[in-house]
């Protein structure tokens, strides 16, 4: 059973590239181009304790407008209910990975991490099988 995955990119290719990829890996993936599209579309989302608009939210570190650890803390101010989030940049420095594992998300360095990264979504989606995925969202687990 594959997850539902946002995708935010701003390269086109490279979002063209994951999209493909995590669809032959059998995943339904909804793919933005930068942050202010993305919290539009789930603007009025209503996530409960059933259910949830998406499984994972996978998104750039370096986005337009808003940076990809910003779109993170406004989301988690939101209540939202994705249960794993990971943000990936090509621009990692130690002080902005800190700050991103601080929030509570997977951190990858693109695109060099593919492989961790499925790795990491074959576990998301033994989780959301087992019916363990959306006890502690990305927002509360930030907060211990």
């Amino acid at each position: 059973m594959g997850l539902r995955v946002f995708v935010l990119e701003d390269d086109r290719m490279l979002q063209n590239v994951l999209r493909q990829w995590l669809e032959n890996h059998h995943h339904d993936v909804i793919t933005y181009s930068d942050a202010d599209t993305f919290c539009r579309a789930v603007e009025n989302c209503r996530c409960n304790h059933q259910q949830c608009c998406g499984d994972v939210l996978i998104s750039d570190q370096r986005l337009p407008g808003m940076s990809g650890t910003d779109l993170i803390v406004y989301l988690r101010d939101k209540g939202c209910k994705v249960s794993h989030v990971a943000l990936m940049s090509g621009w990692w420095n130690e002080e902005s990975m800190a700050e991103a594992k601080t929030l509570g998300v997977e951190v990858f360095q693109k695109p060099r991490d593919m492989g961790r990264i499925l790795e990491w979504l074959n576990k998301c989606a033994d989780a959301h099988q087992d019916g363990h995925d959306h006890t502690e969202h990305f927002s509360e687990r930030a907060k211990h």
